[in-house]
């Protein structure tokens, strides 16, 4: 129905779950959390439920500083339940895969990316140490994550691309790339990811990120940026799969102010939507 999930703080020090609708004069409480600090709200894809995780106040110290574990809330009663069994397993950041059977979450516990199974309890783990949730590719259950390499000196954080029933992992940005690959979104249609890179060794070496773009298997990539000295924020495909929102942040200058830009990915024409802004995103 096009509403916004976000999580708001209180005076407290707590944190409740809210949603605005497009349109909507004021936003409407979906859940109090009176003793907690719940965050990172997820819809289902029929928004009849929402995954969230929750940090408990305890005796020793208070909500927002004690570890997380994932919720899972039917929006129409506002009944709210653990996702797993095991009340010591932690997670938070977690997202649905198409289907709603399937969710990927942070687990603190593990160093890494978990997947769950909501329907068999069946689990998957997979090692990265970069906090980066991961992404679940349209009308499939694949999703892409990235995860850091290290090489002698060398450190290269790459993208891959994982199949949790098949249990396979690709590398996405080539075995012996020198690159730091990270923040991929799926265009609608789930045939390219758009991401940032930054290229840490030879010709091509800067400290800024820039927008690249690949097919889903990896091939065809190509940068849609290419000036070191702006740092490009993380990109946002547009509903129709021909614009990205993005922001712009000059590494230096009299005058350096994080702008919001928009491209056309087909041509690569840029204009600045507005000054200061940083992290846009389309409503749904």
């Amino acid at each position: 129905d096009g509403r916004i999930a976000y999580s708001a703080l209180t005076d407290a020090g707590t944190s409740d779950l809210w949603a605005l609708a497009p349109g909507a004069a004021a936003p409407e409480q979906l859940l109090a959390c009176p003793n907690a600090f719940c965050s990172s709200p997820s819809w289902s894809q029929d928004g009849e439920l929402l995954l969230f995780s929750q940090r408990n106040a305890n005796d020793f110290g208070a909500a927002a500083v004690n570890p997380p574990r994932l919720y899972i809330m039917h929006v129409a009663s506002g009944e709210t339940a653990p996702v797993f069994s095991d009340s010591q397993k932690l997670g938070f950041e977690a997202r649905w895969a198409n289907g709603g059977q399937w969710i990927t979450y942070l687990s603190p516990d593990f160093v890494g990316i978990g997947v769950y199974n909501l329907e068999s309890g069946d689990e998957r783990f997979y090692p990265t140490q970069t906090g980066e949730a991961a992404v679940w590719r349209p009308g499939a259950t694949q999703f892409v994550m990235n995860e850091q390499r290290v090489d002698g000196d060398r450190v290269s954080i790459h993208l891959f691309l994982v199949d949790p029933i098949a249990d396979t992992r690709v590398n996405l940005s080539g075995e012996t790339s020198p690159v730091e690959d990270g923040a991929p979104v799926w265009s609608p249609d789930g045939e390219w990811i758009a991401f940032r890179r930054n290229i840490n060794d030879g010709p091509g070496a800067t400290l800024s990120k820039q927008l690249w773009i690949m097919r889903a298997d990896g091939s065809d990539a190509r940068p849609l940026t290419d000036d070191g000295a702006i740092d490009h924020g993380p990109p946002a495909w547009s509903p129709d799969g021909r614009y990205l929102l993005y922001h712009r942040f000059p590494l230096k200058g009299p005058d350096i102010v994080i702008s919001v830009w928009l491209m056309d990915v087909a041509t690569g024409e840029q204009w600045q939507v507005i000054s200061p802004g940083q992290r846009p995103q389309w409503l749904p």
